[in-house]
C-alpha cells in the first residue's frame, strides 16, 4: 500500500512537472511575444 502511494505521487509528479514547465514557458513566451508586438505596432504608428 505504501509503495502504491509513492508510485501514485511519482506518477503525479511525472505528469505535473512537464505540464508546469510547459505552462511557465508558454505564458512567459506569450508575454514576450505580446511586448514584441506592442513595440512593433508603436514603430509602425510613429512612421
Amino acid at each position: 500500500m505504501i509503495s502504491l502511494a509513492i508510485g501514485a505521487a511519482q506518477v503525479i509528479l511525472i505528469i505535473l512537472v512537464p505540464v508546469a514547465i510547459f505552462f511557465l514557458g508558454y505564458s512567459s513566451g506569450k508575454k514576450a511575444g505580446y511586448i514584441k508586438r506592442v513595440k512593433e505596432s508603436e514603430k509602425q504608428n510613429s512612421n
